[in-house]
């Protein structure tokens, strides 16, 4: 879809706002705020409106992922799923280190873990889930944008995402999709933190912390996130870091278990999977299993 065409269907949609408050913010901050636009400033109709055209463009741009069929290293990941059940791969460490080779990455098995529980071996339901999830993650894109920005910049931001050649290519392979699953995570903690100033904030630091361990859980390259909370200049330094107390303490915790993993903080020690299968109907010949028709 054209760019332009979409911004000016965003102009068209919706109803331009005449607070002078609203109309001073030119669209685009160019710094972050102590006082962010809330999203709560959005209509019903409007978010309606944001939730509608995100689907048709999610829809549009990444639909075709559906009869893509079973990629690369899906194979490895339909037999790691079923052979493994959650507690391995979560609360054993080896297991941990094995499933994903150098990172620790328990997520990417439990995506295909549901998948095979929920929808059998049929490569478009895995991957209508993917761009499921990928329209999900643009709602939270919206929405974490509109804690600085005006819809029509949000609207068009999250645009530029859904396009972004990155994003068509996760989307097109299952065995990324825990980089989609730790994203959404990520956005929904940097989110709870920005809430976390309200009154009775306490709960929503809690969901920050809580979405920032299934992140790292997700993937690795999540685990850097209480720096940039730590660095977020709102409310003082000694307040932000008792806010991000809670994910440093899973930070922590992330390194020792991968300590475990690897036998060493920073080593490469693989041990292998067990070979046994909690699912004897899905045999190893699964890593062959061809595209849908």
């Amino acid at each position: 879809m054209n760019i332009g065409i979409l911004y000016d269907i965003i102009f068209r949609i919706y109803p331009y706002r005449t607070e002078p408050a609203y109309q001073s913010r030119i669209g685009m901050a160019t710094t972050f705020e102590k006082s962010p636009i809330s999203p709560r400033q959005d209509t019903s109709r409007v978010r309606l409106a944001v939730a509608l055209m995100l689907l048709a463009l999610t829809l549009a741009i990444h639909g075709d992922a559906l009869w893509m069929g079973f990629g690369r290293d899906d194979g490895g990941g339909l037999v790691q799923a079923a052979r493994l059940s959650p507690a391995d791969y979560f609360f054993d460490p080896p297991t941990s280190a094995a499933i994903s080779g150098g990172s620790i990455s328990p997520w990417h098995a439990l995506v295909y873990d549901v998948d095979i529980l929920l929808l059998g071996l049929d490569s478009r339901w895995h991957h209508f889930h993917l761009v499921l999830v990928l329209w999900l993650t643009s709602l939270a894109t919206y929405f974490l944008l509109r804690s600085w920005l005006t819809p029509d910049w949000s609207l068009l931001g999250t645009a530029l995402f859904l396009t972004g050649a990155p994003t068509l290519y996760v989307s097109h392979e299952e065995m990324s999709g825990h980089y989609l699953y730790g994203l959404i995570f990520c956005i929904l903690s940097i989110q709870c933190f920005l809430s976390s100033k309200e009154p009775h904030g306490g709960k929503y630091g809690a969901a920050s912390a809580l979405f920032y361990l299934l992140s790292v859980a997700s993937k690795e390259i999540y685990v850097p996130l209480p720096l940039v909370l730590l660095l977020y200049p709102a409310e003082n330094s000694r307040r932000r870091l008792q806010k991000t107390l809670p994910h440093w303490i899973i930070l922590a915790c992330h390194a020792i278990w991968r300590y475990l993993a690897f036998a060493a903080a920073w080593g490469m020690k693989f041990p292998s999977v067990p070979t046994w299968s909690r699912r004897p109907e899905i045999r190893p010949g699964c890593a062959r299993v061809p595209a849908s028709p």
